[in-house]
């Protein structure tokens, strides 16, 4: 890789560490995918909870599912990892109980393109939003800067659509999740 490459990957590098939630956004876009990659049926029945170091979590309506979609699971990682552009996603381990708190209010896991530019950023994330394109003018290519802007305000358009469509923020490590309890899966698990 060439001098200028090394700079544009050290550029993206600070990006995502400017970001903070940058290091789940890979991860936020595996569970977003996981619609697409399953199928309308089976993602009635089998949501994402999280990703934690590279396992996708997912909850199941029941032992069935989990068993069934355990067959799947290494065509789900591979069209996912496809999907995220990057190896985010190594194993998939299943949890039984009802993905929603109930069935006529689920929560949202992706929003349609016009929800997510209707999603008015507060002034916080506006700031660093602002900051991070900035930091993004760095990148001499103007195809990949015009793609690294695209990314951030997409990402934290997504966070804010999350937070105003029932997902929450884990009050031990501060990371979104979508679920009724008061932590976060892996929080909840390690207590």
């Amino acid at each position: 890789m060439g001098q200028s490459g090394g700079r544009m990957g050290d550029t993206l590098k600070t990006l995502l560490g400017m970001m903070e939630h940058g290091g789940q956004l890979r991860a936020n876009m595996a569970a977003a995918y996981w619609p697409t990659v399953v199928g309308p049926i089976v993602a009635r029945s089998a949501k994402p909870l999280h990703v934690k170091d590279g396992i996708l979590i997912v909850r199941t309506r029941g032992s069935v599912w989990s068993q069934e979609i355990s067959f799947l699971k290494h065509r789900i990682i591979t069209d996912l990892n496809r999907l995220c552009g990057a190896a985010v996603i190594r194993d998939i381990q299943f949890r039984v109980g009802e993905p929603f708190e109930s069935a006529d209010d689920p929560i949202l896991l992706a929003p349609t393109p016009q929800q997510l530019q209707q999603a008015d950023l507060n002034a916080e994330e506006r700031t660093t939003l602002d900051a991070c394109v900035d930091a993004a003018s760095a990148i001499t290519d103007p195809a990949i800067r015009a793609a690294t802007v695209r990314l951030l305000d997409h990402s934290y358009r997504l966070r804010r659509w999350r937070l105003q469509n029932g997902w929450r923020l884990c009050s031990q490590c501060g990371r979104l999740y979508h679920s009724a309890e008061e932590l976060c899966y892996s929080c909840s698990a390690e207590r």
